[in-house]
């Protein structure tokens, strides 16, 4: 009875215990395999038989593009299959083991290279991290996780609404096509590397070459992984480009201000210098040797030279706008052109019929000869014709009292050219001062036409830039 109570426990318990003859033989096999083995020599059998080598990759994320040093940053898990003759053994012999795991460091294996490294401080060689899976048929399975950092030619013409092509290169360094075959797994993509951040991969293919080297004239098989990289424009669109197309938007309301603020070059040169400093962000984004000029950076620069071009327009009509005060009459050229045709033009339909029925100048002009016309009798007539001395047989009293009378003429008369003199003086000043005032008003409806001509011009030249510049990006 106690025979059987001990049977039936250890029939329950001895299934869960772990192998021993399993583990002794995997133990085995090592020991068998590795006794002899030589990593230093290439695992065929027939010297001229070639390493059948699939090389794979598994992208799981594209961790930085860096366009000012031109290189990529991705991390992947490494695949590669090979066959190696001096590993086999047969299971039965070895309580049926069928894998082993040995440490890549003590496993020949192929020496693929990253030949576009971007790494300044690896040379592009495979890290031996993990070890390697090995079948009793000889066949080896090594994964691996690194980190690829590989050079890529940037286009950045159309920055930020650019697309790069940026390929990985691999390939054997000592071994050609004849000792070491080289072929690509067909899996890259995986789902989380699909969505990075700023990086949409829209495409990414295997292409295999065969190229020849010119130390050697054998076949190097060698494998290239493309990657069609589109950026998201989204930040760039929020940080640099709404700002500056609302500064241009603003820049031609900079014609609407009040001449006599003294505001507008101060307005003009703060949207000048603030797009300055949006050029100087984007060139921190670009590489010192582009071959062209990025979009964006084109944009920057027409922007920089409309709003130029605004602070010098504006000197000129603030000149416009005080040459009043110069006495200088507007010529009748300009006078013709900006305050009647111009006028109509832009819409100032009222400065134009103004101007086009009187002229204020002509109306100067007849007040200052109607007032150099008018004049003023030094003496009453009836002083100077009228007045005769009395008779010589009259009373002396009688004459005195004449002389008395011319006396009291003449003094009239003194007093009368004195405010001659005044009121020609003061008609002299009033005239000046309307000569000035309408002087003023003519060069000032000069400014004003010229401020709203130049506003839609400038408007329709910003309009014209922006449009030229964009539609040449390949998409939005």
């Amino acid at each position: 009875m106690y025979a059987v109570i001990m049977f039936v426990i250890l029939s329950l318990i001895v299934p869960w215990l772990p192998s021993v003859e399993g583990t002794e033989g995997a133990m085995a096999v090592t020991e068998k395999v590795t006794s002899s083995y030589k990593r230093t020599v290439r695992p065929v059998k027939n010297f001229s038989t070639a390493v059948n080598t699939t090389f794979g990759l598994s992208i799981r994320q594209i961790r930085d593009v860096d366009e000012i040093g031109q290189r990529v940053i991705v991390f992947t898990w490494v695949r590669m299959f090979w066959n190696d003759d001096y590993l086999q053994w047969n299971p039965e012999d070895y309580s049926g083991t069928t894998e082993i795991l040995l440490p890549s460091s003590e496993v020949w294996h192929p020496d693929i290279y990253l030949l576009n490294n971007g790494d300044f401080e690896s040379d592009g060689r495979l890290l031996e991290t993990t070890n390697i899976i090995v079948q009793n048929n000889g066949s080896m399975k090594w994964n691996f996780p690194q980190n690829f950092i590989f050079s890529c030619k940037m286009d950045m013409a159309y920055f930020p609404f650019d697309d790069q092509i940026c390929m990985m290169e691999f390939g054997s360094w000592t071994y050609h096509g004849l000792h070491l075959n080289l072929f690509n797994d067909s899996y890259i993509m995986d789902d989380v590397a699909l969505d990075f951040g700023e990086w949409d991969v829209l495409e990414s293919s295997w292409h295999r070459e065969i190229t020849y080297r010119e130390c050697c004239a054998e076949p190097f098989p060698t494998l290239f992984l493309k990657f069609h990289l589109r950026r998201r424009i989204l930040y760039y669109f929020i940080n640099l480009l709404l700002p500056c197309i609302v500064l241009l938007a603003v820049n031609p309301l900079v014609f609407l201000l009040p001449a006599g603020t003294g505001e507008r070059i101060g307005f003009c040169m703060t949207i000048q210098l603030s797009v300055v400093v949006f050029l100087q962000v984007v060139s921190e984004h670009t590489p010192q040797t582009a071959d062209s000029i990025p979009l964006i950076e084109q944009f920057f620069t027409a922007t920089i030279f409309l709003v130029g071009s605004t602070v010098m327009t504006n000197i000129f009509l603030l000149y416009i706008h005080y040459k009043g005060m110069l006495h200088i009459p507007v010529p009748g050229w300009m006078r013709n052109l900006v305050l009647i045709h111009l006028a109509r033009l832009t819409g100032m339909t009222g400065t134009a019929q103004t101007f086009s029925k009187i002229s204020p100048m002509d109306y100067v002009e007849d007040l200052i000869i109607e007032n150099m016309d008018t004049d003023f009798d030094s003496r009453p007539p009836s002083m100077t014709s009228g007045l005769h001395k009395p008779p010589t047989t009259a009373l002396e009293r009688d004459d005195f009292l004449h002389q008395k009378v011319d006396l009291l003429y003449r003094k009239l008369a003194d007093t009368t050219r004195s405010i001659d003199a005044k009121v020609r003086t003061m008609s002299r000043q009033m005239t000046r001062q309307s000569t000035q005032y309408f002087l003023t008003f003519e060069w000032r409806c000069v400014g004003l036409v010229l401020d709203r001509f130049l506003m839609y011009m400038t408007i329709l030249v910003t309009i014209i830039i922006s449009v030229a510049i964009f539609t040449q990006a390949p998409h939005f």
